[in-house]
């Protein structure tokens, strides 16, 4: 009977402990002044018809993609050769290929049976 009234007492004073944790942690923060967002007071934040974006009004910056350790160089010779004359989009279009280290192409051969160096690509 002793056991069972121990771990009642324990449980009772846990939840008594964390409702009253609870109870002043709720007082502080209701004394603290709410916070104002002024960034959403702005002119034209949300819209209810389409507006055109001018890219060249935005402070972005815009930063270059990275590539994995084993590229060394970027350039479009790799993809043109991988694709015949027939599916190769316009000039324009085509996005500008890493050329991959012999390192890496090696450790892909040696690493997947179905490895296609001119893809960069296994199945």
């Amino acid at each position: 009977m002793k056991a069972i009234a121990s771990v009642a007492f324990g449980i009772l004073s846990s939840v008594g402990a964390c409702v009253a944790a609870a109870s002043v942690a709720s007082y502080v923060v209701a004394d603290s002044e709410p916070h104002a967002f002024k960034e959403l007071a702005a002119r034209d934040l949300w819209t209810t018809t389409p507006v055109k974006v001018d890219p060249r009004q935005q402070p972005y910056e815009r930063i270059p993609p990275l590539y994995s350790s084993y590229v060394t160089e970027a350039s479009a010779s790799t993809a043109s050769a991988a694709r015949p004359d027939s599916a190769r989009p316009p000039a324009e279009l085509q996005t500008p290929q890493p050329r991959l280290s012999a390192a890496h192409l090696a450790w892909c051969g040696e690493r997947y049976r179905s490895f296609d160096p001119t893809t960069n690509s296994y199945r």
